[in-house]
């Protein structure tokens, strides 16, 4: 099996390749050789895997794109394609998709911790159907041991809202839209998060930027991990709560790329000037 430095991932450097994906991933849509790597499309993200194993893994379900074949890319030659259909479910040791309304595609990461900048690029089709009241995430911030997430990228009645759920037990304690449907559909976004992955809420802070701009169009000062959770990063299409409609719900597909991990934003991303972001943080408001 190839493990080689593939395509250009920004123009500072190459893609980097970071790792192999297993036998178990490649069931969810290894079409040959060369496509059971992620292909440079992921930088600084560790411990990447798929969310479904066989026999639930569909090949369909998470696949590598190529420019070359006609679909979308953010840079390079390749993106990271995420399909999810009717009946997509997944079962842990402790827990049933299937049984409590869920249904996906996801790639998850190892653990995150302090400060850090997080970047990803998202593509979402035009024929992208929205199935609120049913959720749709795009992309969360998890826990570990805690089993609860702390900030969740929701396509709710169109675009994409910051769901903040560090409060606890899985309520959102405020939902702030940073993308209209009308600014996704048909073209890439840019995502970029500064946070700091902590139990305080006197340090902690979660800040999103929007396609190269210096302001965040989300800011939050407070704690960003509780009840003893690790933070890791999932992303693909979530769906929850598919009952809220009458079924079955019907295919979604979405694409990431340029997808990275840094404790600089220099590092992390190339679709940002770090400079500017850097010389006008947000203002700081204490919040519990």
């Amino acid at each position: 099996m190839s493990t080689s430095i593939i395509h250009s991932f920004y123009a500072r450097w190459a893609k980097v390749f970071l790792m192999t994906i297993t036998a178990t991933l490649c069931l969810t849509g290894c079409q040959t050789e060369t496509d059971t790597s992620y292909d440079g499309n992921i930088f600084g993200l560790t411990g990447v895997k798929g969310s479904l194993t066989a026999p639930r893994a569909k090949k369909y379900g998470f696949q590598i794109a190529r420019k070359s074949d006609g679909y979308p890319i953010r840079s390079g030659d390749s993106s990271l394609r995420f399909e999810v259909r009717a009946g997509d479910c997944g079962r842990e040791e402790d827990w049933d998709d299937c049984s409590n309304e869920r249904e996906r595609n996801e790639l998850t990461s190892g653990n995150l911790d302090g400060e850090q900048w997080i970047h990803w690029s998202l593509f979402l089709p035009k024929d992208f159907p929205n199935i609120y009241p049913v959720k749709t995430a795009m992309g969360q911030f998890h826990q570990r041991l805690s089993g609860k997430p702390s900030f969740m990228f929701q396509n709710h009645k169109g675009g994409y809202t910051v769901d903040n759920q560090t409060g606890g037990n899985n309520i959102s304690i405020e939902q702030k839209m940073i993308l209209t449907d009308a600014e996704m559909r048909g073209k890439w976004s840019d995502i970029l998060v500064h946070v700091n992955w902590t139990f305080s809420a006197e340090n902690g802070f979660f800040h999103v930027y929007v396609n190269g701009e210096d302001m965040p169009r989300y800011t939050w000062f407070g704690r960003t991990r509780f009840d003893g959770g690790v933070p890791y990063f999932k992303f693909g299409i979530y769906r929850s709560f598919v009952t809220r409609r009458d079924g079955p719900e019907p295919t979604q597909v979405v694409y990431f790329d340029d997808i990275a991990v840094s404790s600089s934003c220099s590092t992390s991303t190339r679709k940002f000037n770090c400079t500017a972001i850097s010389q006008n943080p947000p203002k700081r408001k204490f919040r519990r």
